[in-house]
């Protein structure tokens, strides 16, 4: 769920995501980028439209949207502040395989910059046609991808040794400069 508190912890609104099969939906970092919209990262679980309910004031309107999973998913995710409406959504699109954003931090200009890990292969966006990135062997590969501020993909990379796990875990943006952190084994 994502829920938009007032300063004296009032709720203004509040929506829930998830799909009509009761799969696992779970929220992990929210943040504000410049313009002041919500950007939220999550992950998915299920094969499902994935599906936004609104809270009782405004149960009428519902959002749904294609992500193509059967195993844990991670999507970021915009919301307008002032009503939680969805403005755009990306994803990673896999099969039978699992992947998860880590950290993701915002750039002075709305790029979304995402770190996490990945056993492939994997599309990054729904919409990205791109070369898919290899499976990262037998165990987990490391990725970072960056998203312009209306959720457009511009590049993603990976990075990883064989039968090795390597992982993603933090990034940080000061101005227009991403530091990342993370582990590997093997070489």
């Amino acid at each position: 769920f994502v829920v938009k508190l007032d300063p004296t912890l009032e709720p203004q609104w509040l929506i829930g995501v998830g799909a009509e099969d009761g799969e696992l939906n779970e929220g992990h970092t929210i943040k504000y980028d410049p313009t002041n919209d919500l950007v939220i990262f999550a992950g998915y679980h299920g094969s499902d439209d994935l599906t936004f309910y609104f809270a009782e004031s405004s149960i009428g309107t519902q959002f749904s949207f294609v992500i193509s999973s059967v195993d844990y998913g991670p999507y970021i995710l915009s919301l307008d502040p002032f009503d939680g409406t969805p403005i755009w959504l990306n994803t990673l699109s896999f099969i039978y395989t699992e992947a998860t954003f880590t950290s993701i931090d915002i750039t002075d200009s709305g790029t979304v910059i995402t770190t996490g890990y990945y056993s492939g292969p994997v599309y990054f966006d729904n919409f990205y046609r791109g070369i898919p990135f290899p499976s990262s062997q037998s165990d987990t590969a490391f990725y970072a991808g960056f998203n312009t501020a209306d959720g457009t993909l511009t590049w993603a990379r990976w990075a990883g040794s064989l039968f090795q796990g390597q992982r993603g875990n933090g990034i940080d943006v000061r101005g227009e400069v991403a530091v990342g952190v993370g582990y590997f084994t093997g070489s």
